[in-house]
């Protein structure tokens, strides 16, 4: 409980103290969905031993990367091996999950999580049209243009994605980036069991992950470390 209160309690004042109203990236392509694009992260996973009460800690190197890109009925989706996601509860010896993009338009996408990939799949590889509610308003996880304080998506009526800072990238802290400044737009999910906060940049994705759970000790935190574009680099 006390790990929610102080999440809330943080989250309007980075709304109300941020210097930076709206950024200036451009949004085409915002996640790059290319074959072969891949993202290294790397940082501190906390989790508790099943069964025990004991609390382990290491420092974990993960990839995501777009294994296929699929073209089909207007719709753009992307075959992802791996996401920051999977350390969630992590356990040794974790292997990298199967993963859905799905972009909707120019400013929807949507993150398709095992055991919908296969159904999804199957719609998309289909000549006929796309049945109503074929995606998920909790699976939505970027709604473009991002600006301060837009809420989207979410889990609950009362549970959304709210963009809650705006700043920038520093130059050179990733490899594969070239040296320019770019805006971040960091997000949050707050919920009462646990909450996500994701930081995007506009044409390379995201480049931090933390996550926490309030009860159960399960905690993530890494940062983007290398970054390639893909086939169409």
């Amino acid at each position: 409980m006390v790990k929610i209160i102080s999440l809330l309690a943080t989250i309007p004042a980075l709304v109300f103290s941020n210097p930076i109203q709206s950024g200036t990236s451009s949004w085409e392509n915002a996640f790059p969905m290319n074959e072969g694009a891949y993202w290294v992260y790397k940082g501190q996973v906390k989790w508790t031993e099943p069964n025990s009460s004991e609390i382990r800690e290491d420092t974990i190197t993960w990839r995501m990367e777009i294994v296929e890109t699929i073209e089909s009925n207007g719709i753009t989706a992307a075959r992802v091996k791996g996401h920051p996601a999977d350390l969630r509860w992590y356990e040794e010896n974790r292997q990298p999950g199967d993963y859905l993009i799905v972009r909707k338009g120019e400013n929807l996408y949507y993150l398709i999580t095992e055991p919908r990939v296969e159904q999804v799949l199957g719609l998309l590889k289909d000549s006929t049209l796309m049945p109503d509610g074929w995606l998920y308003k909790s699976e939505l996880f970027l709604d473009l243009p991002l600006s301060l304080n837009k809420a989207f998506g979410g889990c609950k009526d009362s549970y959304h994605w709210q963009v809650i800072e705006v700043d920038s990238i520093e130059p050179g802290v990733i490899r594969g980036l070239p040296l320019v400044s770019e805006t971040r737009y960091r997000l949050a999910l707050a919920t009462l069991p646990d909450h996500t906060i994701v930081d995007f940049v506009p044409g390379i994705g995201i480049t931090r992950y933390r996550y926490a759970h309030h009860g159960t000790v399960s905690e993530i935190d890494v940062k983007l470390v290398d970054f390639r574009t893909g086939s169409k680099e």
